[in-house]
């Protein structure tokens, strides 16, 4: 996401979860200040975690240290220790208080997704943070769509969609076709053309 309810929409490449995806979060943690806060973040490790926390040099995540849980445990797992050491709070300081969870385990990346489920019901930001390692110019993977998305009571602004739809015209794609401007609801789980 790249602004308040806009954003673009990768295409997948067969190398994107291997060596690009370094950690997720499963609520806002305050990245695009490229803070830390001191918590188990350092940008050496993209602020996914520091020496002391990450899994190994593979997996940077942090979640499996700072949560005392091994790989292998359940997605069920994950969440309960989660959300049972991070109870949500809106003040934004609380948000950088979490661990990160992996890439490269399906079930911690599931829990991730089902404590981000949690988001709407608690926070004005409802979404989570997936670390990607930043690219060079040459390795930036094609556009697929842009999107303007609903804020947390599910409103969507005129703004947004005006802003993507800008994003979208100044974008030009490989093969010269213009990128769709679609319109997501989290709260609804629909992805549809405006």
């Amino acid at each position: 996401m790249s602004g308040a309810g806009r954003g673009l929409i990768l295409k997948p490449t067969a190398d994107l979860g291997e060596n690009w995806l370094k950690c997720i979060y499963p609520r806002d943690a305050n990245s695009a200040w490229g803070e830390g806060g001191n918590y188990h973040r350092d940008h050496a490790n993209f602020l996914c975690s520091d020496a002391a926390t990450q899994m190994s040099q593979a997996d940077l995540s942090s979640c499996s240290r700072v949560l005392g849980i091994r790989a292998g445990a359940a997605a069920a797992q994950w969440t309960a220790a989660f959300l049972a050491k991070y109870p949500y709070r809106r003040n934004g300081e609380e948000a950088l208080r979490q661990c990160s969870l992996s890439v490269h385990d399906a079930s911690q990346f599931e829990a991730a997704i089902q404590v981000s489920a949690t988001n709407l019901k608690a926070s004005d930001d409802p979404w989570n943070e997936l670390i990607v390692k930043p690219w060079q110019a040459a390795d930036i993977p094609e556009i697929e769509a842009f999107f303007w998305s609903a804020n947390s009571e599910g409103l969507f602004y005129d703004d947004d969609f005006l802003k993507a739809k800008e994003m979208a015209k100044k974008y030009v794609s490989p093969d010269g076709k213009p990128v769709p401007v679609v319109k997501v609801n989290l709260h609804a789980n629909v992805v549809s053309l405006p």
